[in-house]
């Protein structure tokens, strides 16, 4: 419910400061006869009957006069305030009225209430938006940290990039001795299953840097052998479709209600076929079946940076925790370039022109 106004009740002669929501049409009706000159704040709720007592009915009917009122302790408050049961009860339209002010302002505590507003609308309690934004705030860190580490890594592979392109020696050598490739892979494949499977590697520091270093540099020389491969233009055109690709897929991550973090065993399955695939191309040296290969690696890698970024973002089925930045770099890191090397495939499959 949003807050409206500040407004000042009275409780024996002492003031205290609530906040209102609104109240619509909930407005207290003129009483009709004689004005009760008795505060609102004599409303409070019966745990037996469900409606306010301590009325000046229910004291005037007495035998003797008026005891003198004391202050309630806060135990006594707290034993006192039973789960709210309005609109239920015997209730007049300006007792309703009192008694969803002082519910809303929090000034009659419920039971098992941690921090929150309640809400006579919904019949339950909302959460304050002192966590929710605290809530925010962390998340949006986590999403700049993670970008901020993405943006890094790829320097680090423009540079390998660049390194094995103009400078011959590193390449021929790389060439030579194919074993330093596979190499490569299997450190690379290591740091990813230790980021994977260890919450201490992701989390502690230095243990989740030293592997996130070690994992981009290793996969950054993967990307510059492959890119050598190519000529200059089929990589610009491939890095152009990229970064359309992640902008388009960034903006249906962040706009979209659509949840697509529930879509996490359909990808498994898919990514499980796709390895099938690529174990049968190995059997299969075929161009057509390496371009159908590389189509189907877009789409799916496409697929995992969209349920990648949602998970970062948080707020749906599947999000990261804070603590999880390095994981989410290296994740983000490997759909995008993945997503790059295959549309450089598709390219230079489509025009035979891969040197």
């Amino acid at each position: 419910m949003p807050i409206s106004k500040k407004s000042s009740c009275h409780r024996d002669s002492q003031v205290c400061e609530i906040f209102t929501g609104d109240m619509g049409d909930d407005k207290p009706p003129p009483s009709e006869g004689p004005t009760s000159t008795a505060p609102p704040s004599t409303h409070r709720v019966d745990a037996d009957e469900g409606r306010p007592s301590g009325s000046q009915e229910e004291t005037a009917g007495g035998a003797g006069p008026s005891q003198p009122h004391q202050e309630p302790s806060e135990g006594d408050k707290r034993k006192e305030a039973p789960v709210f049961r309005f609109p239920q009860g015997n209730w007049s339209t300006q007792e309703q009225y009192y008694a969803k002010v002082f519910v809303v302002s929090g000034y009659i505590p419920l039971p098992g209430s941690r921090s929150g507003t309640w809400d006579p609308e919904a019949g339950a309690w909302q959460p304050s938006y002192i966590p929710l934004f605290e809530d925010r705030r962390t998340r949006k860190g986590f999403v700049e940290k993670v970008m901020g580490l993405v943006l890094l890594q790829l320097l680090i592979t423009v540079g390998a990039c660049a390194l094995f392109r103009y400078w011959e020696p590193l390449l021929v050598a790389v060439q030579d001795n194919t074993w330093v490739f596979f190499l490569l892979w299997a450190i690379s494949f290591v740091a990813v299953l230790a980021l994977a499977n260890s919450p201490r590697m992701r989390r502690t520091h230095p243990y989740n840097y030293m592997t996130w270093i070690i994992f981009t540099l290793s996969f950054a020389l993967i990307v510059g052998t492959i890119t050598s491969l190519y000529r200059t233009e089929l990589l610009l055109m491939a890095l152009g479709l990229t970064a359309a690709a992640v902008a388009f897929i960034f903006l249906i991550a962040a706009a979209t209600d659509f949840d697509f973090t529930q879509a996490g065993s359909l990808l498994y399955v898919m990514g499980f076929v796709f390895l099938i695939m690529i174990i049968i191309g190995v059997f299969t040296p075929s161009n057509v079946y390496y371009l159908v290969i590389s189509a189907v690696a877009a789409v799916l890698f496409s697929s995992y940076l969209l349920y990648d970024l949602q998970a970062i973002m948080g707020g749906r089925t599947v999000e990261l925790s804070p603590d999880d930045y390095v994981y989410a770099a290296v994740q983000v890191y490997l759909d995008v370039v993945v997503l790059f090397v295959s549309l450089l495939n598709i390219l230079a499959l489509a025009e035979g022109a891969a040197e």
